[in-house]
């Protein structure tokens, strides 16, 4: 059955998996979890993250409104996986905002976004899977910035911490894209790359292709 809670949730499975995907879920306050293989679902009125932490991979989806994580941010409080994590969110028909802005984030495997205005912080580098964004997105990694698959409905902001910027598929960017390698390389050379915007970029080696527009 589907779970209520008014206040926060602290749920701990030690080595084990937690796996809470019923799409009536309700947690009202803070959600904080930590386990093998971690699957959240809420329904109703968006999703706080507390501490997380999955020794494998990580599923959130939010139905009912955006994903944001408990402020103010500390080590104590962020999300780390091992391996995988997807986040989803919702409002409605519509897309909803993720802001997985705590600077503490380490996420040890690809990471695959949906949602409308999308920001999400690593403090080492970070792999992007499959992203799509109805507004922005602003991606921070520390050391690296990968991209998969890519669509961005508003503007791209995107900084490697002095790593390379990278992709393993196209990136799509309806708005403007400002790319901060630092002194690390910039290159996104896929030839079905398509930034309708202006396209700045700071880095050692610099390398764009665009192939529509």
């Amino acid at each position: 059955g589907a779970l209520t809670v008014t206040g926060t949730s602290a749920l701990n499975a030690g080595t084990g998996d937690i796996t809470l995907t019923n799409a009536a879920n309700n947690f009202v306050g803070t959600v904080s979890s930590s386990g093998a293989n971690l699957s959240l679902t809420d329904g109703t009125g968006g999703l706080v993250l507390g501490a997380t932490n999955a020794t494998g991979t990580l599923s959130v989806t939010s139905t009912g409104g955006g994903i944001t994580q408990v402020t103010p941010y500390t080590s104590s409080n962020a999300i780390t996986t091992g391996g995988a994590a997807s986040f989803t969110a919702t409002s409605g028909a519509n897309a909803a905002d993720i802001t997985l802005a705590n600077p503490d984030n380490s996420f040890g495997g690809v990471v695959a976004l949906s949602g409308k205005d999308v920001s999400i912080v690593d403090k080492t580098a970070l792999t992007l899977g499959a992203v799509t964004t109805t507004g922005n997105l602003n991606v921070n990694g520390t050391g690296g910035l990968n991209f998969g698959t890519t669509s961005v409905g508003g503007a791209l902001s995107a900084t490697s911490g002095n790593g390379a910027i990278t992709q393993t598929g196209a990136l799509t960017v309806t708005g403007t894209s400002a790319l901060s390698a630092g002194m690390g390389d910039i290159t996104l050379n896929d030839a079905t790359n398509n930034f309708a915007g202006a396209v700045s970029s700071t880095g050692a080696n610099v390398s764009l292709t665009d192939g529509a527009g």
